[in-house]
């Protein structure tokens, strides 16, 4: 969990901004029960860890079930960096969300099918270029309100704001330039899809967690019974209360 300093066992219901970190060299039985842990918490991304630079292919196959993208990470007997130090890094280094994988955790979080569509096409669209989409605005704004407050431009907006979360490289100042945004207008942004501060922007790890807190926010997707809403030790802000 946030603030990622330390190994914790993994607990009954998993909080927003945790990973979920899997050692495959503890073998197949280490496995069992992961895919559906993550199934019923798919806002935590997984990142799988091995010794070897290969591993047993029926081990593999058990992930099939898992959503998401895994991050994977090779270490070496004598590395000398702690595994808390590498994880947050390597769940970053995956291959960046396109508006097909977002708008495909949207539509399975809401039970929507059909909404991943239109959610990809407002997701993938360019700058004041929503008049052009093939289905026209008017087809794309009535599917888009049956699920929430947000307009395309506001989806297009959580789909680029969900590929630079989890990116300790970066400042505040950094990000909100990188959007192309000052940083006031990214921080109320923030705050406005995703109830959620710029410094957890920069250091929850992965996507998911961004998107679950806009579903949350907008769209009546309600966490888990128990899920705690506490920040993590040592962090300022909060995200709000049912988020």
């Amino acid at each position: 969990m946030p603030p990622y300093a330390a190994l914790e066992p993994v607990p009954g219901v998993l909080r927003l901004g945790s990973m979920f970190i899997l050692d495959l060299d503890s073998g197949a039985n280490g496995i069992r029960g992961v895919s559906s842990t993550l199934r019923s918490a798919p806002w935590a991304p997984l990142l799988v860890v091995t010794r070897a630079s290969a591993t047993d292919p029926e081990v593999l196959r058990e992930l099939d079930d898992v959503p998401g993208t895994p991050a994977f990470l090779v270490r070496r007997p004598d590395e000398g960096h702690s595994l808390a130090a590498l994880a947050q890094h390597a769940v970053c280094s995956r291959r960046p969300a396109d508006p097909e994988q977002v708008a495909a955790y949207v539509a399975s979080r809401l039970r929507r099918p059909s909404i991943a569509m239109p959610m990809t096409i407002a997701m993938s669209a360019p700058p004041r270029g929503l008049a052009r989409v093939a289905f026209g605005v008017r087809w794309l704004a009535g599917r888009l309100s049956s699920l929430g407050d947000l307009d395309a431009s506001e989806w297009r907006d959580v789909f680029h704001l969900a590929t630079g979360a989890g990116n300790l490289r970066l400042s505040s100042t950094q990000a909100s330039q990188r959007m192309g945004l000052d940083l006031w207008t990214l921080r109320r942004r923030l705050q406005h899809l995703a109830g959620a501060t710029s410094d957890q922007y920069r250091e929850y790890a992965g996507w998911e967690w961004f998107v679950e807190s806009v579903l949350r926010t907008h769209c009546g997707v309600t966490p888990r019974e128990g899920e705690s809403q506490a920040p993590p030790p040592g962090r300022q802000g909060h995200l709000k209360r049912g988020d």
